[in-house]
């Protein structure tokens, strides 16, 4: 480091674009939803699928926020696909548990 470079200027972490952060964002989604059957036990039952369900909810809106006009529905929209990206990471939380307790159930009869 130079002696006219201050600590701060050599540590700085560069701005992320809207785009940028929307590419992340999308995909943490693709992650924990190739992640899901794998959450799910692969039963295709009813709970099981919904974390999948709101995963392609979130997906979509995710989509919306690059085409959405002004900057107060894109905003809006991220919030909500951010709210369902939650959800179904609680659901995938939740399925593990049910999961893990159902199926070591079998193994110990």
């Amino acid at each position: 480091m130079s002696e006219d470079q201050s600590f701060e200027d050599a540590y700085t972490i560069p701005d992320l674009t809207e785009m940028d952060r929307l590419k992340w964002f999308a995909g943490l989604q693709l992650l924990f939803f190739i992640g899901s059957p794998f959450a799910g036990g692969f039963h295709n039952e009813l709970w099981s699928m919904l974390d999948s369900a709101l995963l392609v909810i979130s997906f979509g809106i995710t989509g919306l926020v690059i085409v959405l006009p002004t900057q107060k529905y894109k905003k809006r929209a991220f919030y909500i696909a951010v709210v369902f990206y939650v959800l179904a990471v609680i659901d995938i939380a939740i399925n593990i548990l049910l999961t893990g307790w159902v199926g070591w159930a079998k193994f110990t009869d």
